[in-house]
């Protein structure tokens, strides 16, 4: 175990505000700061390693189960949310939710661990090539049923996978529908609640096999409360940055930190 930098209850605040701006500023749940961030502190703290990535994914879920609710609010206040898209795909992600935390119960923390990392990576590149492009202005129909229920379910057994709101990949899908970027964030942070909620409660509820090693299933709760809180706090200023900043120079700057946060994860 290597010795902490800083008192863990400091640790979960300033973890929790980098999660909540994220989730503000780019309409993602911040699983993408918290899974690498938690799995580093976890490992910290002596728990052990082949449940450090799985409890850090649970965790990070019940964390934006409840930060998605401020940072919904923020971008609704802008008009930024179109709700006949959420409720489109609300249930094919909650649908997918529960195959993603079923996933995760399979597979290795190492395995988990590379998966997050190249996750992040794609994702990284997608992004960052993607930076600039030009979408219409004007929303296209909904999408068939058959595609809602493809895309939904995909997204959402990924992010609960991986332990994300599912807003690297809902927002590309709603700027192909043709809403707008801010449009899209709002709508997209708005979507991963039903994928972090499921997830939640099946993290909650399921454990690995041999004994316990935290209480309340695959998340750990005296970690969550601080963590909640201050991404809660820090979710409404990521979303007045977000209509402030030009997109393309936000979706390259999250871009580089993709990159950061895969490498984090690998050499944690």
């Amino acid at each position: 175990m290597t010795e902490a930098l800083l008192p863990p209850l400091v640790s979960y605040l300033l973890i929790g505000a980098g999660s909540g701006l994220l989730a503000g500023l780019l309409g993602v749940g911040g699983g993408i700061i918290l899974v690498p961030a938690l799995s580093a502190l976890f490992i910290q703290q002596g728990m052990p390693l082949e449940t450090v990535v799985h409890v850090a994914v649970g965790t990070s879920l019940a964390v934006i189960a409840t930060t998605g609710l401020s940072s919904v609010w923020s971008h609704q206040c802008r008009h930024a949310v179109q709700w006949s898209q959420v409720r489109g795909l609300a249930l094919p992600l909650a649908l997918g939710a529960v195959l993603g935390v079923a996933g995760a119960r399979l597979i290795s923390g190492e395995g988990l661990r590379v998966i997050v990392g190249l996750f992040e990576l794609v994702l990284a590149i997608r992004i960052g090539f993607a930076a600039g492009r030009v979408v219409p202005s004007t929303p296209t129909a909904t999408a068939a049923v058959g595609a809602r229920w493809a895309v939904g379910g995909g997204i959402g057994g990924l992010s609960a996978l991986v332990g994300i709101g599912g807003g690297t990949l809902t927002v590309p899908y709603l700027l192909t529908r043709g809403l707008t970027t801010h449009q899209s964030i709002g709508t997209a942070a708005a979507c991963g609640l039903p994928i972090a909620w499921v997830g939640t409660v099946g993290f909650a509820l399921v454990n690995l096999t041999g004994p316990d090693t935290v209480s309340g299933g695959l998340v750990f709760w005296p970690g969550w409360l601080p963590l909640a809180l201050s991404a809660a706090l820090a979710a409404p200023l990521g979303a007045r940055l977000s209509h402030r900043l030009p997109g393309p120079v936000l979706q390259r700057l999250f871009a580089l930190f993709l990159v950061v946060a895969a490498l984090f994860m690998w050499a944690g």
